[in-house]
Order: C-alpha cells, then structure tokens, then sequence
C-alpha cells in the first residue's frame, strides 16, 4: 500500500478530532504561481486528496491510483494525470516509509500534555508559514526563478517574520526597476539564493528608483 502526505498541511489546517473531516480552502491558493502551472486534472483532484488528508491526524492518506479511483469515484485515467505533477510539483510526497518514534522520557513535574501540544502546533504553525510565504509572496515576486531549492534552503535558514517578508517583498519591487536588474534583459539580477544569504533587501538604491517605484513601497 503507497501512502502520501499534504506538504505544509500545518499552514492551513489547525483543527484536530474532527467528525466529520473537513477543510479550509485558503484564497491564497489562486496567487500560487505553482498551482497555476498544474494541468487542470491535478487542480480538480487536490482538493479531493485534501479531504482525504483531513482523516488522519498527520495528513496521509492512501496513495496507490485503484484506490483513489474507487474512493473518489473517478476514472483510474483521470486519477493518473492528475497525480504525478502533484508529486513533480511537491504538492504532496510521499508518506511510505515508515517514522521511527522517539522514546519518551520521563521528568517529574513536566508540562501538560495539551501544553506540549501547543508548543508543537505552535512552531509547527511558524515553520510552515514561513515556507508558505516563500511559495506565496517571495518566489513569485523575485524576477529571476532560478535555483529555487537553493532559494528556499536559504528562506529557511533566514526564517523572516511577517514584517521581513513585507520588507523583502517591498524591496524587489524597487529593485526589479533598478538599472542593474533591467540592463541586458535581466541578466544581472542576482540569483534568488544569493540574493536571500547576502540580506540584499537592505541594499540602498533609491537613486535608481523613480517616484511610482517608491509609491509601491506601501503593502
């Protein structure tokens, strides 16, 4: 049997012990470049996989195209296109291999349980809204989409908040209109990883920015 996961499930789904399953549809999902790109039998069956998802407490579900197909009732052919550019596009990944659990130790005097379950969900919740921003605000603003893994390596490690993200996002958008990025059709534009490690959203370059470059500062 081929199990799956959601990728960044946490970053729009907060609800646990839900009967009947159900999900939220975040409208953010219409400015996701990479969604946009998918054909249009993965879009219809994302949200059918998201449903299936919210049955497990940790986002899986069962993977293998028959038992989509019976599940979801839909054809097999309709399951296989939509499938695989959900995995090529890491929308889902796989869930097969199994998860070592870690021995709990024992401490006197040691925080509730829902405690512990607040602090989890709660750096969980950061972490995947911190990739979510990446996929969301920084990827498609950024001209040059090149070395994205790089890019998102480097987003993790910075780990901006909400106000560096606006920061960042209000940065290309003077930049993008810079000299050195339109000379030669973009060929000087760092790569997007570079850009991130040398914090470039700090760099000085209102002599190249025009008036309407400096009215789009306002997010």
């Amino acid at each position: 049997m081929q199990l799956a996961r959601v990728k960044n499930w946490a970053s729009f789904q907060h609800y646990k012990n839900r009967n009947p399953p159900w999900i939220k549809l975040h409208r953010s999902i219409l400015d996701n470049y990479e969604f946009a790109c998918l054909p249009l039998a993965s879009k219809a069956l994302a949200p059918l996989l998201w449903l299936l998802a919210a049955e497990s407490q940790d986002a899986t579900f069962r993977s293998d195209s028959d038992w989509l197909a019976f599940r979801l009732h839909i054809d097999k052919e309709d399951v296989d296109a939509g499938l695989k550019p959900l995995f090529d596009a890491g929308f889902i990944e796989n869930a097969s291999k199994p998860i070592a659990r870690r021995k709990r130790v024992a401490t006197p005097e040691a925080e509730t349980e829902t405690e512990r379950e607040k602090d989890l969900d709660h750096r969980s919740d950061d972490r995947a809204t911190a990739e979510n921003d990446f996929d969301t605000k920084f990827w498609p603003a950024y001209p040059r989409k090149v070395g994205k893994a790089n890019a998102e390596k480097a987003w993790r490690k910075l780990h901006p908040d909400p106000e560096t993200v606006k920061d960042i996002v209000a940065a290309i958008a003077v930049q993008r209109e810079s000299d050195q990025w339109c000379r030669d059709g973009g060929q000087f534009i760092p790569h997007p990883a570079t850009w991130l490690n040398g914090k470039r959203w700090r760099d000085d370059v209102s002599q190249n920015a025009g008036a309407p470059d400096v009215a789009r500062l306002a997010i």
